[in-house]
């Protein structure tokens, strides 16, 4: 699920112990405080996490998950396939119309991005302007 935020969540579904890991705010400031000498932001972070105690970088929290069975990590517990796209839609996320139509959420409400040229259909056009290029009898060598 995302919220806007940068933490894990870590489910044993064996035993359903739970923790949720967050990157502290102040952990930013570490690099700066500890090592004010190396000019290098990057190497500045890595030098002052690689040194600093797990309770300065993060927060780790013991946490009850309460999610639906579908929700849960592991593998599909149902699995369809879009009648429009034809891509597969795992845990009963896909929406079911008359007529026994099944539909994926983007086919349905839109996507978030806009579908460009497909690489497949990239390589194979220049494949075959290297064809043309070579001339008809000439083979290619992937």
């Amino acid at each position: 699920l995302d919220y806007g935020k940068l933490a894990a969540t870590f489910l044993n579904r064996e035993t359903g112990k739970a923790v949720r890991v967050v990157a502290l705010e102040s952990s930013r400031r570490l690099a700066d405080l500890r090592h004010p000498e190396i000019e290098d932001k990057y190497e500045r972070q890595m030098r002052a996490y690689r040194e600093a105690a797990e309770e300065d970088l993060f927060d780790v929290t013991d946490v009850e998950v309460q999610l639906r069975e579908k929700d849960l990590p592991g593998h599909p517990r149902s699995r369809v396939i879009c009648h429009k796209c034809g891509e597969g839609v795992n845990d009963g996320r896909e929406i079911s119309l008359p007529d026994r139509i099944t539909l994926c959420r983007p086919c349905v409400y839109g996507t978030y991005y806009q579908p460009q040229q497909k690489c497949v259909d990239i390589v194979r056009h220049e494949q075959a302007m290297l064809v043309s290029a070579r001339g008809a009898g000439d083979s290619i060598k992937p």
